[in-house]
């Protein structure tokens, strides 16, 4: 009897502390990691059971939250029990850094502590300019809780225990072409998609310019041509057109190429032979003059959204 009493006395002076990741993750994080303040003399920690240690009474520690690439830090649910088998409320805390004491007053024989992670929803945009958002449902949170949600959110992470909404937004100069979820390989037409995150998650948001047309048929040749442009498309391919030729000593338009369809986010290159003598003046204000080579001269038009679904006059003025 004597024995017994010794044995639930020392098991009494010590607090065994379970933690757990949510989502579960694979990871090298340990209790050791999790927990400060310990030290060989009043903690016990077994590298069999790495998500768990015993931290004798009257210590005090800190539990802090382990920065984990493509997640972020969302709370700590802390529960437990004392030496009378009693389960206390749980305490919940937003702050990555938790002082704690494991003093002999409350005799807490057992914790587990959840630490909860948002995952990261990376997208990148590919083919052009567009933004989104991601949405997600916190009416049943505290205030506090959902406000922390919220503000992860908008820096790109979501609760991996609800479903989330990625929304694809309008955009006047891009047109929307599909989501694709890397991990899956599926490709969703659709702009505006819901789905449950239980981990860091890749998306592809694939755009298409919105198309802008070109028209070369006013501008006068009498001191200088336009010969070419090179369009350089949003994802680095490059078309080379030919808009005309030199027939008997004057240059004659291509008919076929009089108007020219290109897509916002296109670059365009004009490759133009001007009269020694003459420049090149432009009623069109994002043009720039890349280069000049004798009497070639080469201006750099990017293809904006103010000029998509119109035609733009391409009616340079040899001065």
């Amino acid at each position: 009897m004597v024995v017994i009493n010794l044995y639930l006395y020392w098991s009494y002076l010590k607090t065994q502390i379970t933690f757990s990741l949510t989502p579960s993750l694979r990871t090298n994080i340990t209790a050791e990691d999790l927990v400060s303040g310990e030290n060989s003399a009043n903690s016990w920690f077994n590298r069999d059971m790495p998500m768990y240690i015993e931290v004798a009474f009257n210590t005090n520690i800190t539990f802090t939250a382990p920065e984990i690439e493509g997640y972020k830090f969302y709370k700590f649910v802390i529960k437990q029990k004392d030496a009378n088998n009693n389960y206390l409320a749980d305490v919940v805390s937003y702050s990555s850094n938790v002082p704690w004491s494991t003093n002999e007053r409350d005799r807490i024989v057992e914790m587990t502590i959840e630490v909860h992670y948002f995952a990261r929803i990376n997208v990148t945009v590919s083919g052009g300019e567009m933004d989104y958002e991601i949405t997600q449902n916190f009416s049943d949170y505290t205030t506090e809780g959902r406000t922390n949600a919220e503000a992860l959110v908008r820096e790109g992470y979501v609760d991996t225990t609800k479903d989330y909404t990625l929304t694809a937004l309008e955009n006047d100069g891009y047109d929307f072409n599909y989501w694709y979820k890397v991990s899956t390989e599926q490709r969703y037409s659709i702009r505006s998609i819901t789905d449950k995150a239980t981990s860091y998650v890749n998306y592809i948001l694939a755009v298409q310019g919105k198309r802008a047309t070109l028209s070369f048929e006013r501008y006068d040749t009498t001191s200088g041509y336009i010969e070419s442009m090179v369009v350089t498309r949003a994802g680095g391919s490059q078309q080379i057109v030919r808009l005309g030729q030199v027939v008997n000593g004057e240059f004659v338009k291509n008919e076929r190429y009089l108007t020219y369809d290109v897509r916002v986010g296109d670059t365009v290159t004009f490759n133009m032979v001007v009269d020694y003598g003459f420049g090149v003046s432009w009623d069109l204000e994002n043009i720039s003059l890349v280069n000049i080579d004798r009497n070639y001269l080469y201006f750099s038009l990017p293809i904006t959204g103010d000029m998509a679904e119109k035609t733009t006059e391409i009616n340079p003025t040899f001065v």
